[in-house]
């Protein structure tokens, strides 16, 4: 800051704070006439402002979630090359909502509302990876779309082209089942979230919605009081779901073990972790065929795909 007041860059008023009387004054930066000039005469859009090109799309952590440091071998080094590519076509792509009034959509109400921005600097993917393991995560995470509420991916162009979001029906649950040799679709085919029998909650809450939600979070939990507190933490603010106590949910929960029994061991028991490293070689090799062979973009929203119109068949 000194530099640049020095160079006339910008302009600073030093503030001061006087604990006797309690007046005090924030110190005060801005842009001088000249640097106005500058930014006037300039002439640069939003595909000008993008990552460094050496920023590291493949993370490490520790069971701390703290960023691990590790040494590159061959698996790493072909890794940070396709996420390298991928987030080059990323960033050459104009990706945005085009219904909508401005730039940005708000998530919640209140003092949780957050904004979410649609522009073009948030783009950037990464992989990351948990407990200092290669084979647990290994997830592709950033980029707006991840934040940004179903609703509104429907609307989602690229490069003014209109685009179709495909999803893995019940993925975990169905990649569960075939590690214990079962094909779901072809041996069960029953709606993996649909139940019966449920009495002891509000009729008007969605119950297949309630069941999805509980299962998928206890896959990743590691004990059935984790789970719920992961299902009500998860749950859409301000709905019935989100009241639901642990007595409410232990049925549902029996119900769901009762119905997918060979992989019933599996629930609660922490496999999550496992399944979220499958899940993410599933979307290496889409994102391996979308930038090298279609020389396309793909969005990644972990089993869910958002693909131009036309890639979706």
């Amino acid at each position: 800051v000194d530099a640049l007041v020095l160079q006339g860059i910008i302009k600073k008023k030093n503030g001061f704070n006087d604990r006797i009387s309690g007046i005090g004054f924030q110190s005060r930066i801005w842009a001088s006439e000249g640097l106005k000039a500058q930014f006037k005469k300039a002439k640069f859009h939003q595909f000008h402002i993008h990552s460094h090109e050496n920023r590291e799309p493949i993370v490490l952590r520790n069971k701390n979630k703290d960023n691990d440091k590790y040494q590159s071998n061959e698996k790493v080094r072909a890794m940070r090359s396709v996420l390298s590519d991928y987030n080059d076509i990323l960033a050459n792509t104009h990706i945005d909502i085009y219904n909508l009034e401005k730039p940005v959509i708000e998530i919640g109400e209140g003092k949780k509302m957050m904004r979410l921005q649609i522009n073009q600097q948030d783009k950037f993917v990464r992989r990351i990876f948990n407990n200092s393991r290669w084979d647990q995560g290994g997830r592709f995470y950033g980029g707006w779309w991840q934040r940004c509420p179903t609703k509104y991916r429907e609307s989602i162009m690229m490069d003014g082209m209109a685009t179709s979001e495909i999803d893995f029906s019940g993925l975990h649950v169905v990649l569960l089942y075939s590690e214990e040799g079962i094909n779901y679709w072809a041996e069960v085919n029953e709606d993996p979230y649909l139940l019966h029998g449920i009495n002891n909650i509000d009729p008007e809450i969605d119950l297949r919605a309630a069941a999805k939600l509980l299962i998928l979070t206890a896959i990743n939990a590691d004990d059935e009081a984790k789970a719920f507190q992961a299902f009500r933490f998860q749950a859409e603010a301000g709905t019935l779901e989100k009241r639901l106590t642990n007595d409410q949910l232990e049925p549902i929960l029996a119900t769901l073990k009762r119905k997918h029994e060979p992989i019933a061991h599996k629930i609660a028991s922490g496999a999550g972790i496992d399944l979220m490293y499958l899940d993410s070689q599933i979307t290496e090799k889409l994102v391996e065929v979308f930038t090298y062979t279609l020389k396309s973009p793909i969005l990644t929203v972990h089993d869910s795909y958002v693909v131009p119109f036309g890639y979706d068949r």
